[in-house]
């Protein structure tokens, strides 16, 4: 927004009346010198959306951009952290499978103990109950093929 110049001879001429005018009140009459000077065009055409003597497109415009960059960002990170995560959960697969075997090769073990603890296997009797203490508990008849484990979505 322009304002006027600090000529004092033009704050003057603002306020002194016209000669042989009658004496009015200068306040109003310099108000509008300092706010649309002579020969300048009004900055602000009434009705315009302005802020603080711009208008609010480039400060709207900027937030949009910086807004879809942030989205854009945002978008770039979680693509890579899923591959990322889709490629850990890949090199877990084999050890999966192998605890799983594991797994079923200690419940036979431990299934096999049992059955000889019940037929009075003295050895097998101290290590069940053992086992037992210590909060294991052993399936007589374990499952062979336990069901595999759902498969997680890609």
């Amino acid at each position: 927004m322009q304002t006027a110049p600090l000529n004092p001879d033009a704050a003057e001429a603002a306020v002194a009346p016209p000669s042989g005018a009658a004496a009015t009140d200068p306040v109003p009459a310099l108000a509008a010198a300092i706010v649309n000077p002579p020969g300048d065009a009004i900055v602000n055409p009434p009705g315009d959306a302005v802020v603080g003597g711009y208008g609010v497109f480039w400060p709207v415009l900027l937030a949009i951009a910086a807004f879809l960059a942030w989205t854009g960002f945002q978008t770039v990170q979680l693509v890579s952290e899923r591959t990322a995560l889709s490629a850990s959960n890949e090199q877990q697969e084999p050890l999966m499978q192998k605890s799983a075997k594991l797994r079923q090769s200690l419940d036979a073990i431990a299934a096999q103990t049992q059955r000889l603890a019940e037929q009075g296997n003295p050895n097998a009797r101290v290590l069940v109950e053992e086992l037992r203490k210590r909060g294991v508990t052993i399936n007589p008849n374990p499952n062979p093929n336990p069901p595999a484990a759902a498969a997680p979505a890609k």
